[in-house]
């Protein structure tokens, strides 16, 4: 079992070590107690010893992996999310009423605090989606199964994100073709979906003006424009994600945002844009009162099919 030294959230350490597949009896890859030894074809294992020549070791490129870690989150110290501590049903006056988990007690009138992973899809510091599982440029399942292949004719016409895979006389191993709606740049023709995708995020610079420290809600805000510039869907959209030198200067208000999947604030989540459609992402500049007053610069930057979008940002803290 590997050392459990996750150093992010869904990190997949060196060390790790995978058995693809198998049947309950087995007892390792090439150990078959159950009786019975499956046959893939045209897949991507991590290791093709036993199987067909058909199957490759090569790296499938995903555009973001995820591996189970811990279910305290690294980026909380290791000390997980706490709720708040309950009171006694006879302190007055008593709080509020609202949806923020509490702890609460047992039938023995015992306090019980609870703390829990991260129960997320996405990075719960960077809101980067933790699993993508489209291909990137240069992946061994782009192509991986040819028209010649027993495999191809029952293979669907179309992949996850609805993307035609017959159209170049082969598909990729997987759900979803490269150069369809997931998976990267272009870079050479792609896999069957017929064509490229591309981006743009519109303004390419922002500059927010001189904004007092503490400022919050009332913060100047800009909307970003993603739209899905090529001719095929594009997919695998995630959050934005702020960065370059003083990203805690800024503020993604996930609201009035709609790029990526749903969550962390976020009420409606597109991953898959049509040609010509966009969705929006929504920056606040809001300095901190803790940080020296000056110029401030940042980065918001969004990642799909077509590769990462970014634009500038920038203001002055008074």
């Amino acid at each position: 079992m590997p050392t459990l030294n996750q150093t992010s959230t869904g990190q997949c350490v060196s060390s790790t070590n995978y058995w693809d597949i198998g049947v309950r009896g087995d007892t390792g890859p090439a150990n078959h107690g159950s009786g019975v030894t499956l046959n893939p074809l045209y897949s991507v294992l991590t290791s093709t010893s036993g199987y067909a020549s058909s199957n490759t070791a090569g790296s499938p490129a995903f555009v973001s992996q995820y591996c189970n870690g811990s279910r305290v989150p690294p980026e909380n110290g290791g000390l997980g999310y706490q709720v708040p501590p309950g009171i006694a049903d006879a302190t007055v006056p008593n709080p509020i009423f609202n949806l923020t988990p509490a702890a609460t007690v047992d039938e023995g009138n015992n306090w019980i605090n609870m703390s829990w992973g991260p129960l997320s899809m996405v990075n719960p510091s960077t809101n980067v989606t933790l699993g993508n599982y489209g291909t990137a440029a240069g992946s061994s399942a782009i192509n991986h199964v040819p028209s010649t292949a027993s495999t191809y004719a029952p293979a669907p016409n179309l992949d996850f994100f609805g993307n035609a895979r017959k159209t170049n006389n082969a598909v990729d191993s997987g759900a979803v073709e490269f150069g369809a709606a997931v998976g990267g740049g272009g870079g050479g023709g792609g896999g069957g979906g017929g064509g490229a995708p591309a981006a743009t995020l519109n303004p390419a610079t922002r500059n927010f003006g001189t904004v007092a420290r503490g400022t919050t809600s009332l913060a100047p805000a800009q909307v970003f424009l993603l739209t899905n510039t090529g001719t095929v869907s594009l997919g695998g959209i995630t959050q934005a994600a702020l960065g370059g030198a003083n990203p805690t200067e800024f503020f993604v208000v996930r609201l009035l945002s709609t790029c990526g999947p749903a969550g962390g604030g976020q009420l409606l989540g597109l991953t898959l844009l049509a040609p010509g459609a966009s969705c929006v992402v929504t920056v606040q500049f809001r300095p901190l009162t803790t940080l020296p007053t000056g110029a401030q610069s940042a980065t918001v930057s969004v990642t799909d099919a077509a590769g990462t979008q970014t634009s500038t940002l920038t203001g002055t803290a008074n």
